[in-house]
């Protein structure tokens, strides 16, 4: 169904509301530091930038997997932070809830190299943002990648001083080049989704575009990149490639702790669950119960939408609803998927609002734009904490799975 609406005005209406939702929360937090905005982040900052500083600790002995926090990031995200490591002493620890919490951000030198670092990542997204808004206004393009940068999402994984940071400026190149015609752009893409595979794992899944488009060349350069970022930082540890074997373990052995608070504060469908089908759920203190029957629904569910995502890539025409799919699953399977995972959402709100003026404005589209705002939407009130992430990542799930199911009956009917 087509939607009388001006082209402009959806892209537009979204970056009016989210830079106006941040101008309302910095005024907020300005006015009342200790109050209700300060819930933007989690546990209301008690410990700043834990992420990093405490990947900067855990490489301090040169073994992160036998540390005492058994690292399970890929060995490149534990070398982005070496050199801070090098530069730094060894700082006083923390225990805010239990979990050690190295205090770096005491010290000068760290400080000052992780906030530039920080400022050139963002800086850098910014950039490539603007630059691939090309279909729409320079206005447009300028305040969309503001509006973007100024986001609960990246606030969020700022303040978490998590390298997903870096990833997602790496995963954004490759979706916006890997399919360009100037090779050195591709390539580029190419390294790019290599090296975000080397600090995330879960973006590996990307490549599914390039089977998409039957590159097979392409698939084997990024497959030997990403051995090769994926690999080789492992030499770089004590134990070497033996610290492979205790990585893996430390990926299928998550703290109890970190799962439980992703199945209730996660993107996933089943704390969506636990927030709107607070019916089903018996709520102790902190902890949940729920029954085993809605506990089999809802991964059944997770893994069928996820199915259908997966097949819809080699079915849907455009590339925004490609991304589109392969984000909501990186949201939605992972055993431990944090809010900050959203930022994931970034190169396909970039590649829609780009797409916007040049197709037809359709009801999907304007739910999509609705999510979107839910998504990125910065002030602390009642209703942004009711139409959150949790809300709009099923209905993108649903309107997600909807178009795949329409794009492969068309082709087969087409093919018949």
């Amino acid at each position: 169904m087509n939607v009388n609406v001006k082209r402009h005005c959806v892209n537009r209406l979204f970056w009016i509301i989210i830079i106006a939702s941040f101008l309302l929360w910095f005024i907020g937090l300005f006015t009342d530091f200790k109050g209700y905005q300060l819930d933007l982040f989690f546990l209301r900052m008690r410990d700043f930038w834990a992420d990093a500083t405490n990947v900067t600790g855990m490489i301090r002995d040169m073994n992160p997997y036998y540390s005492e926090a058994k690292g399970s990031y890929p060995p490149l995200a534990y070398l982005f932070f070496y050199p801070l490591m090098r530069l730094s002493s060894y700082p006083e620890i923390a225990y805010p809830y239990g979990s050690p919490y190295f205090l770096y951000y005491y010290q000068p030198i760290w400080t000052m190299l992780f906030v530039l670092g920080v400022f050139i990542c963002v800086i850098l997204l910014y950039v490539v943002f603007v630059v691939q808004l090309r279909n729409i206004s320079t206005l447009d393009a300028h305040m969309t990648g503001l509006a973007i940068c100024l986001s609960y999402p990246m606030l969020y994984t700022i303040e978490r001083g998590n390298i997903l940071l870096v990833s997602i400026l790496a995963i954004s190149i490759f979706v916006f080049y890997y399919d360009s015609d100037t090779k050195w752009k591709k390539e580029c893409a190419l390294i790019s989704l290599a090296i975000a595979t080397g600090l995330k794992l879960s973006p590996a899944i990307f490549g599914v575009l390039l089977l998409c488009n039957k590159d097979w060349k392409a698939v084997f350069r990024t497959s030997c990149y990403g051995l090769f970022f994926l690999i080789v930082p492992f030499f770089f540890f004590e134990g070497g490639i033996l610290n492979f074997s205790q990585f893996i373990n430390n990926i299928k052995y998550l703290p109890k702790d970190l799962t439980d608070l992703s199945n209730i504060t996660g993107t996933g469908l089943l704390p969506s669950c636990l927030k709107y089908l607070s019916f089903f759920v018996e709520k102790q203190g902190e902890s949940y119960t729920i029954s085993f029957t809605l506990y089999s629904i809802i991964e059944v569910l997770k893994y069928g939408i996820s199915l259908i995502l997966f097949c819809g890539v080699f079915y849907v025409k455009h590339k925004w609803q490609k991304i589109l799919n392969i984000s909501i699953m990186i949201l939605i399977l992972p055993k431990i998927s944090f809010f900050y995972c959203v930022l994931y959402m970034v190169p396909f709100t970039v590649l829609f609002f780009n797409s916007v003026n040049s197709e037809k404005i359709t009801i999907d589209k304007v739910i999509i734009c609705i999510c979107l705002v839910m998504l990125y939407f910065v002030y602390r009130c009642p209703v942004s904490n009711y139409f959150d992430y949790s809300f709009a990542i099923p209905i993108l799930a649903i309107v997600a799975s909807v178009k795949s199911v329409k794009a492969y009956f068309k082709e087969r009917k087409n093919f018949c």
